[in-house]
């Protein structure tokens, strides 16, 4: 059995000893390992002397082998390169301007790498998420992992028990000044030997704004946060998107939508409208405008935000009209495993919702027969890359449904009619939604959809009632509705930006789109297979008859130089697949068979489409301000 020491609580083991740093010879603590083997994650972080407060660090390694991804972190982590010696250096200022500098060696051996590797150090704001993750060479049935704080507060520990708690996670404490946690993954083998890495994170003293936006909603932002091209708001955007002191929704006249500036922006102007965490998210974002035949179609829906910000600790995505800019998860950004790296962990906090019920859903996109997403991957420990293909069918279909939102408050007809003292916010809170046009002309109906959607979605209590329901019910009153999946009876927001969503998907990447109903796992008699059996499930929903004028609203409102007509009339009708087998492999019954990229048993499940699959978060709107 897997042995997890403090697990949902406190770590209490405070007997290890941290690893120690040298002495110091100027005001700055560098904290970490300086000998390690090739391939291991190394850990350095750095602290001041007592009495002085840094506002500022940069780290530098002399070697190109050695690219740091957050060069401006307290705490830094990479994966060892080849053997050799690696100087480094460390510039900081504090409160006072004052400006200090350290320099050392990193010495990489010619050994086995170690068998564990913690990955990866960061820096982090009080009482924002943090999370870790132990790569373990092997790890028997016998064997038992243990994660500690050996070094700084204790701090309540989770799990998530789907990666065999390898990922740890916690809230950051709250602190009066910078903080250094170090956090040790122990794993005892069966035989009593021990295997150990430990990783630090920086807690930074951030104050949060009294009733601040973010916080408001248990949302800390990093302040790693950087604009990633210099323009003319720059200053703006650091005021009013993404920082633990926004409380006021800024007015166009400090920040206004993009499309208010050029209603045909361009690629420079959009990154020039971009915040970051890490500079890769920013570099991935623009190959993805530039590259994506969804590239020119994304650039112009960006009109109807104030900016886009991609930062370590969005998850999961969303666009929020209290800021008028959109939020995107860089996990749909990363190619390579440093990268994956330096992203947060925790599990989205709505998978649990709907477990109570009696069926699940899904949903995919297909491409020639194979599928287009999700796609099955590997482990984080197994350090494969991900393509650029592969990076546009995980953002793609998001950004077209996020922007759809925008674009629902923000349609390019209004973009000339806002005045200079509205704001994002005010202007949602008193303004109509082109969503709630669709819903009072011609919207979603059935009462006990809805209610299930917010049980699935919302986290509402399941009735008993709403417990006994079978798929084949539910599938039944879908049938009759014009929803494109169950997320689309949430609101009528997701209503109206599943139907932007699918139908761009089709029109711009020839992809389609299925959806799914099936009994619950409890209720699968072959769940040890892999299999999902199918109770009921349709390929291009959208396309349906009584579907395609609430799809041409969609279109018509927010691209309309896009022939709907002509594009429906060239879609392909949908069509049912079969009943009973499974949908990993049957697509329909005259398309044929979804390829797997991997035909395993394992990689299929590693899509995690047997239960609703959550990819937006959702947030009230403030009062106006």
């Amino acid at each position: 059995m897997l042995v997890i020491a403090g697990c949902g609580g406190q770590a209490t083991d405070q007997t290890e000893t941290p690893s120690s740093p040298p002495a110091p010879a100027t005001p700055l603590i560098v904290s970490g390992e300086r000998r390690v083997a090739e391939a291991d994650s190394v850990a350095l972080a750095v602290m001041p002397a007592e009495g002085i407060t840094l506002t500022s660090v940069h780290w530098v390694f002399d070697d190109p082998a050695i690219q740091l991804l957050a060069p401006t972190s307290r705490a830094i982590g990479f994966d060892a390169p080849g053997e050799g010696l690696y100087s480094f250096s460390v510039t900081a200022q504090d409160t006072a301007s004052n400006t200090y500098f350290y320099t050392g060696e990193l010495e990489v051996t010619k050994t086995p790498a170690a068998p564990v590797n913690v990955r990866l150090s960061h820096q982090a704001v009080e009482l924002g998420r943090v999370s870790l993750r132990a790569d373990i060479l092997s790890l028997g049935a016998n064997d038992s992992l243990q994660w500690q704080v050996i070094q700084g507060p204790a701090v309540a520990l989770r799990y998530d028990e789907q990666a065999a708690a390898q990922h740890v996670y916690f809230q950051a404490p709250s602190v009066s000044a910078d903080t250094l946690l170090e956090i040790k993954a122990t794993v005892t083998r069966a035989n009593g030997a021990r295997d150990s890495d430990s990783a630090y994170v920086v807690i930074k003293d951030v104050p949060q704004a009294q009733n601040g936006f973010f916080a408001g909603n248990d949302l800390y932002p990093t302040d790693l946060i950087h604009p990633f091209r210099p323009g003319p708001y720059t200053e703006a955007l650091n005021n009013c998107l993404y920082n633990s002191q926004v409380r006021r929704s800024c007015t166009f006249a400090t920040l206004p939508l993009i499309g208010q500036v050029n209603n045909q922006p361009d690629i420079e102007q959009i990154l020039a409208r971009t915040l970051v965490s890490h500079d890769w998210m920013g570099e991935a974002f623009a190959r993805f405008l530039r590259s994506s035949a969804a590239g020119p179609d994304i650039v112009q829906l960006l009109g109807a935000t104030t900016g886009v910000v991609i930062a370590y600790d969005i998850r999961p995505s969303f666009y929020w009209s209290a800021t008028g800019a959109i939020y995107l998860d860089a996990n749909n950004l990363w190619q390579t495993p440093a990268e994956r790296d330096t992203l947060d962990l925790a599990p989205d906090y709505r998978i649990a919702y709907g477990n109570t019920l009696a069926y699940r859903t899904s949903w995919r996109y297909i491409k020639d027969n194979a599928y287009y997403y999700p796609q099955p991957g590997t482990a984080p420990a197994e350090r494969q890359p991900r393509s650029q293909p592969q990076v546009e069918a995980a953002l793609s279909w998001l950004l077209y449904h996020e922007l759809a939102h925008a674009n629902d408050v923000f349609a390019p007809q209004r973009w000339q009619q806002l005045k200079p003292t509205d704001s994002p916010l005010t202007f949602a809170n008193q303004n109509g939604y082109l969503s709630d046009a669709l819903a009072a002309s011609d919207g979603l109906h059935s009462v006990i959809l809805k209610a299930l959607a917010q049980v699935d979605f919302g986290g509402a209590m399941a009735t008993a009632e709403q417990e006994a329901y079978r798929a084949w019910e539910v599938a039944s009153m879908f049938n009759d509705e014009a929803g494109l999946t169950m997320y689309s009876f949430y609101t009528p927001r997701e209503d109206f930006a599943l139907l932007f969503e699918r139908f761009m998907m089709k029109y711009r990447l020839g992809i389609d789109a299925d959806v799914g109903f099936f009994d619950s796992p409890a209720q699968i008699a072959d769940e040890n297979t892999g299999a999902l059996p199918i109770v009921w499930a349709q390929r291009n929903r959208f396309n349906a008859a009584h579907m395609q004028p609430r799809v041409a609203f969609a279109i018509e409102n927010i691209l309309p130089h896009i022939d709907i007509a002509s594009a429906q009339n060239a879609f392909p009708t949908p069509v049912m697949l079969p009943a009973n087998q499974d949908w990993f492999s049957t697509v329909s019954p005259t398309v044929g068979v979804a390829k797997m990229p991997s035909g395993s048993k394992a990689s299929q499940k590693t899509l995690r489409v047997t239960v609703s699959s959550p990819f937006e978060k959702t947030l009230p709107l403030p009062v106006n301000q």
